[in-house]
């Protein structure tokens, strides 16, 4: 998702897809930090995710 979004960037940038009027293309600009927080942000998020499902897994379940 964060690679797309980069390369919907760069298009915008370099090519001028989308248009605010036929003149004038929409002003988009890419920052690093922005990539750093939104990466940072799922990763945490993941994290939480997977230890809270694998906190309530029972051994029962493992060994079958």
């Amino acid at each position: 998702g964060v690679f797309v979004g980069a390369l919907l960037v760069f298009m915008q940038i370099k090519y001028g897809l989308f248009m605010i009027t036929n003149s004038l293309p929409y002003p988009v600009e890419l920052k690093w930090t922005n990539f750093f927080i939104v990466i940072t942000t799922i990763s945490c998020l993941g994290i939480m995710a997977s230890k809270i499902a694998s906190s309530r897994i029972s051994k029962e379940f493992i060994e079958g």
